[in-house]
C-alpha cells in the first residue's frame, strides 16, 4: 500500500511539473482602457507683478499686488506663497530681505475694493527712518496660490504634501517644477 501512495505521489509531482513548465509566458491582446480616476487638486495660479522695481522710502512699507479672484472662502483653503525677485535670485517671503537691513512679511488684505496680497518690507536697521529698499533691489514679484484639497482645523495641507514629496516650498524653482509652472 505504501509503494501505490509513493507511486501515486510521484505520477502527481511528475504531472505538476510538466503542466507547469508547458505554460505560455505569451501576453493576450491589451484589454480595454479603464475608468478616469478622480481629479486631482490642479488649482494652482501664478501671478506675476513686473511694475515691482521702486524704492520704498519709509521704514515700514506696504506694497499691494491686486489679486481680483481672491475670495474669502478661497483665502480660507488656499496656500500662498511669495517670492521677490532680486540679483540673488526669488527670494521667499516672509524671511531676510535681499539687503541685510530689511525683512519681508506678507498678508491677504480682502477689506479693500480689490483683495490683494499685501507685500510689507520692514527695515532692521537704524536709524528706522532710512530706506528700507533702494530702486532696482526687486525686479518683479511672483504670487503662487495653491488650492488645498483638504483643510483640517482650519490649517491648508499644501506645504506638508510638498515636503513629504521632497519639494522645498522656499525654493521658487522646486515649486514651479513640481506643478509644471513657467518660471
Amino acid at each position: 500500500m505504501k509503494q501505490v501512495i509513493s507511486k501515486t505521489k510521484q505520477v502527481f509531482i511528475v504531472l505538476v511539473t510538466v503542466l507547469a513548465f508547458s505554460c505560455s509566458a505569451e501576453d493576450g491582446a491589451e484589454g480595454p482602457a479603464g475608468a478616469d480616476g478622480t481629479d486631482g487638486n490642479a488649482n494652482v495660479q501664478v501671478f506675476t507683478f513686473t511694475d515691482f522695481n521702486a524704492e520704498f522710502p519709509t521704514a515700514r512699507y506696504d506694497f499691494y499686488l491686486p489679486i481680483a479672484s481672491l475670495t474669502t472662502e478661497q483665502n480660507d483653503t488656499v496656500t500662498v506663497l511669495v517670492y521677490l525677485e532680486s540679483s540673488l535670485g526669488y527670494i521667499q517671503a516672509p524671511g531676510l530681505g535681499a539687503t541685510i537691513d530689511h525683512t519681508i512679511e506678507y498678508f491677504s488684505y480682502l477689506d479693500g475694493a480689490t483683495p490683494s496680497i499685501n507685500v510689507e518690507f520692514i527695515t532692521t536697521s537704524t536709524p528706522l527712518t532710512s530706506y528700507i529698499v533702494e530702486e532696482g533691489t526687486y525686479s518683479k514679484a511672483k504670487i503662487i496660490l495653491i488650492e488645498a484639497s483638504t483643510v483640517v482645523s482650519g490649517k491648508s495641507n499644501v506645504k506638508d504634501k510638498l515636503a513629504k514629496s521632497g519639494v522645498d516650498y522656499t525654493d521658487y524653482y522646486s515649486v514651479c517644477d513640481y506643478y509644471g509652472l513657467a518660471y
